[in-house]
């Protein structure tokens, strides 16, 4: 399954929707090829990640360098490395 995003313009916060990802809280997480369809979310995705909590075996929170430039839901694309 793909990892998509869900993110509000208003929130540095960002979850990201990975099916059976096996993180922890704290396990870092590095985004490559992002593709939301908005260059500047595009370009704070595509860095290094402290998971900031788990929300289930599917999802977890992580914190953007700063609020998101667009609004997705269960939206975009990425390649993870854990």
């Amino acid at each position: 399954m793909a990892i998509t995003f869900t993110t509000a313009t208003d929130s540095a916060n960002a979850t990201v929707n990975d099916s059976g990802h096996g993180a922890i809280a704290n396990d870092f997480v590095t985004f490559s090829n992002a593709n939301t369809g908005n260059s500047a979310l595009n370009a704070k995705l595509n860095n290094e990640f402290s998971i900031t909590s788990i929300t289930n075996a599917n999802s977890y929170i992580i914190t953007l360098s700063g609020n998101a430039d667009a609004a997705l839901s269960s939206a975009g694309s990425a390649d993870a490395e854990y």
